[in-house]
């Protein structure tokens, strides 16, 4: 298990029912189950790094993905990255 997956279901143990969205720089990242989700309802590119599944998108859109979410039966768990930003390099492959 990566410190992220860790994160998540630590988040996951206060917010059982909620999507996970985790800031990561200018992103929102959810990962595995909830990474599944977001796909599904926004239309999202599914990714794969260090055997999670990732989905993710640019922080401005949030406005527009939230409102999608919510009306689609599901509370979120929005989680701000609050570390010293530093450049990550991330690679990442695309799913099909």
């Amino acid at each position: 298990m990566t410190a992220l997956e860790k994160q998540v279901q630590e988040i996951k143990v206060k917010y059982p029912n909620s999507i996970v969205l985790l800031q990561c720089g200018n992103f929102y990242e959810a990962i595995n189950e909830d990474a599944e989700k977001i796909i599904n309802i926004l239309g999202l590119v599914k990714t794969e790094n260090k055997g999670m599944i990732l989905a993710g998108f640019e922080a401005y859109y949030l406005t527009d993905y939230l409102p999608k979410l919510i009306k689609a039966g599901h509370t979120v768990a929005l989680v701000e990255d609050i570390t010293d930003k530093k450049p990550v390099n991330v690679k990442r492959s695309k799913l099909h």
